[in-house]
């Protein structure tokens, strides 16, 4: 499984394997895939699901500490949680643990 280093309050590995997408829907309540489908993924959706991908990595991370973590990140950096959303979005396409669609080519 594929890994995805991104620099927080300091450097942490993002790795989704099945159990962290299985973490993010308990603590969610919705699985990935309807939150995708449903518009586009919520502050809280970017924020557990940045927390289901760092506790592989990390376990003693909460939601809330994430969370905290991201603020901190945001008024850090100058980023913005859709740029946290983007960057965690592509850490899960990368897993592979969710298939992409296929374009008109079939790549």
């Amino acid at each position: 499984m594929i890994g995805k280093s991104i620099e927080l309050d300091k450097m942490r590995k993002l790795r989704f394997s099945i159990n962290a997408l299985v973490e993010f829907q308990d603590v969610n309540g919705k699985d990935l895939t309807e939150e995708l489908m449903s518009g586009g993924l919520s502050i809280k959706a970017i924020r557990n699901l940045l927390w289901a991908g760092l506790i592989e990595d990390d376990p003693s991370l909460t939601p809330s500490r994430v969370g905290d973590i991201m603020q901190d990140w945001i008024e850090k950096s100058g980023g913005s949680i859709v740029q946290l959303g983007e960057i965690v979005t592509e850490a899960v396409l990368e897993s592979g643990v969710i298939p992409q669609a296929e374009d008109e080519q079939g790549n």
